[in-house]
């Protein structure tokens, strides 16, 4: 029964792959002025990949608290907030299933981005810019998750459950539970899969396939989210917490490449004064 519940996950994937691979883009995507959605340039990009770089450097230098076997008896269960508390008993095996499937849906993610970037290959550098914007983002991701990991130090549901050894409370990163890592990177890659694909592959009168699209990129992290608590690893607010930094920015870099500059061209039709007013996409 999980195995069957657990494969259900993939169907909202296998959407994103068919978009990718399985279709035409429609003939708006591949005009002139479309074909700068995503426009890069130095000083944009310096500006976005230098304070992610300074995440990931202060990463380096900010590892997260220690937690020793002599603390654990300190670990108390009500400064975890009452609707959390039941996510610190699980079944270790059941656990352990759930952790490696939400690791494959989080590797699927990466898949399912890189099929998108890679699927505008018949526009010339498209495929270039669309990687660039992708990296940025990425590298931010990590950066303010892995940072906020280490500043907050919250540790992790298994931790506080003493049916299980001390070996295996303290095992992979005790400290490291806020925000989830796993949400955070899943939801970035969804959410951008799903701009590419929105422009891509769906025409703007198709309501229905974008709510798909989007509804598809919005379901994937909480689903990675729920597997994550299952496994132990996370409670709510972690995967809360991962899911908003992951859309934001997976929505909020592409947006800031969406815009290029204003421009305005006057002509004469039939001695009427025509003004042109285009604003890219």
């Amino acid at each position: 029964m999980n195995k069957i519940k657990y494969l259900f996950c993939f169907l909202p994937l296998l959407f994103v792959f068919c978009f990718s691979f399985g279709q035409t883009p429609y003939p708006g995507a591949q005009n002139d002025r479309d074909s700068l959605r995503y426009n890069v340039s130095w000083k944009r990009e310096l500006a976005i990949i230098t304070p992610a770089v300074i995440l990931v450097t202060t990463d380096l230098f900010l590892p997260p608290p220690t937690l020793g076997v002599e603390d654990l008896a300190g670990l108390d269960i009500n400064d975890i907030p009452a609707f959390e508390r039941d996510i610190i008993y699980f079944d270790s095996a059941q656990a352990a299933v759930a952790e490696i499937w939400s690791d494959g849906i989080n590797a699927l993610s990466f898949g399912a981005c890189a099929a998108a970037i890679f699927s505008s290959y018949k526009e010339e550098r498209q495929v270039f810019k669309n990687a660039i914007v992708y990296a940025e983002g990425a590298v931010l991701t990590y950066g303010v998750t892995e940072v906020l990991k280490s500043a907050i130090g919250r540790n992790r549901p298994y931790t506080y459950n003493d049916n299980y050894s001390a070996d295996y409370r303290l095992r992979k990163d005790p400290t490291s539970s806020f925000p989830s890592g796993h949400t955070s990177s899943t939801a970035y890659n969804c959410f951008f899969a799903a701009s590419l694909i929105d422009y891509y592959y769906i025409a703007n009168d198709a309501k229905w396939l974008k709510i798909i699209n989007w509804g598809t990129a919005a379901t994937i992290p909480i689903i990675t989210g729920y597997l994550r608590t299952e496994a132990g690893k996370h409670f709510y607010t972690d995967v809360a917490g991962g899911y908003i930094i992951g859309a934001a920015i997976g929505l909020g870099v592409p947006m800031l490449h969406k815009y290029n500059n204003l421009h305005i061209s006057t002509g004469n039709v039939d001695e009427v004064k025509v003004v042109n007013l285009v604003v890219n996409f």
